[in-house]
């Protein structure tokens, strides 16, 4: 049932958060829907999101999960949709920045987002 999700480490964590900061999600608010390409992929970084399908238990996911980043790279839609708690954080990480550090030859996040997109 749920997307390609990647735990990440907490100094992974920090090395994302030094691009792409946190945002604070004060109302529950629909992140992606299912079946919708994703225009990002999001990085929970306090709180709750909770991944929603019909017909399906809903599951909670926890700190450091990288949500859609094998669906937004493979243009693939979202298997669930993703409601985002209140007082959540997270940080949207768009496909632009994800390029450019794929193009890098040495950037600390390429093999977090290698791993992510490719599921190693």
């Amino acid at each position: 049932m749920t997307n390609n999700i990647k735990q990440l480490k907490f100094e992974d964590i920090e090395l994302i958060l030094d691009h792409w900061p946190a945002i604070k999600y004060k109302n529950p608010s629909t992140l992606f829907y299912e079946g919708h390409t994703p225009l990002a992929c999001y990085l929970l970084i306090k709180g709750n999101i909770t991944l929603l399908k019909k017909r399906k238990e809903p599951i909670k996911l926890s700190i450091g999960s990288l949500i859609g980043l094998n669906e937004l790279m493979h243009n693939n839609s979202m298997r669930a949709s993703g409601i985002i708690c209140p007082d959540s954080r997270i940080s949207i990480i768009e496909k632009t920045g994800v390029l450019e550090i794929l193009a890098q030859t040495k950037h600390q996040l390429k093999s977090i987002f290698e791993e992510a997109i490719y599921l190693i």
